[in-house]
């Protein structure tokens, strides 16, 4: 594995795939030897011996936790994708056509002065109906809808492949419910996480005052100690990874 991820990193002109500096590139030999570190016995320490040289020479950027060949390449992905949005916006397209709704849609998401007057009413419909629960169905109903309006419940739910048959499709349920990333965020009485804490509730009565909620500073403490039950039932990291 350590091999592949050094592989490709040595890029020739006749390797170009299109024009221009940021077009798509093929390795031009398998393995790029200056990322390894031969003083390193294989034997010894095959990991330090494959990767030394990249070890010894890589950067982390300070906005990122890890790097390598696949990271790069979903961040050249994403760049790529950008340009052809904004050339889609900003270039002719027919009417009606899957690039003028591209270019529309990225437009209108750039459009922040009408977003700013329209505030809070392109989602108006969905706090009313979040307000007038009134019974189990009706809960069940919005824990439902909101796979479809891209919010939270405790019970989300999708299609994936069947990791014992996978030539077909099931329905796949999860526990959900919850803003931090998992339950320890909740549980943990590290400082680390106690201050994540702290600092969310404060994110919680923020969005709530946005939200044209009264008494937000008083609301959003019962918000996180519905979201730490709902996190306490949670499995830790360690039982999904063994999920049969």
């Amino acid at each position: 594995m350590c091999l592949l991820l050094a592989a490709g990193c040595s890029e020739t002109p006749e390797d170009t795939l299109g024009d221009g500096d940021d077009a798509a590139r093929l390795p031009s030999r398998n393995v790029d030897v200056s990322l390894m570190n031969s003083a390193v016995a294989p034997g010894d320490d095959f990991y330090r011996y494959a990767n030394g040289g990249w070890l010894n020479s890589y950067e982390l950027p300070p906005d990122k936790t890890a790097f390598g060949n696949f990271y790069e390449l979903r961040d050249k992905a994403q760049d790529r994708v950008q340009l052809l949005i904004e050339s889609l916006a900003e270039g002719p397209r027919a009417p009606g056509s899957i690039e003028q709704k591209i270019g529309d849609y990225y437009l209108s998401f750039l459009d922040t002065a009408t977003l700013d007057r329209l505030g809070l009413e392109p989602i108006r419909g969905e706090l009313d109906a979040i307000a007038a629960i009134d019974s189990t169905r009706a809960l069940t109903v919005a824990f439902g809808r909101s796979e479809l309006v891209s919010s939270i419940s405790p019970i989300g739910f999708g299609l994936e492949i069947d990791r014992q048959d996978p030539s077909r499709f099931i329905v796949g349920l999860y526990h959900s419910g919850i803003g931090l990333p998992e339950r320890d965020y909740y549980t943990d009485d590290a400082q680390r996480f106690v201050d994540i804490r702290s600092a969310y509730q404060a994110h919680i009565a923020e969005m709530l005052t946005l939200a044209g909620q009264a008494e937000a500073a008083a609301l959003a403490p019962d918000v996180v100690a519905l979201e730490t039950a709902i996190a306490s039932e949670h499995w830790s990291r360690v039982d999904r990874r063994n999920r049969d």
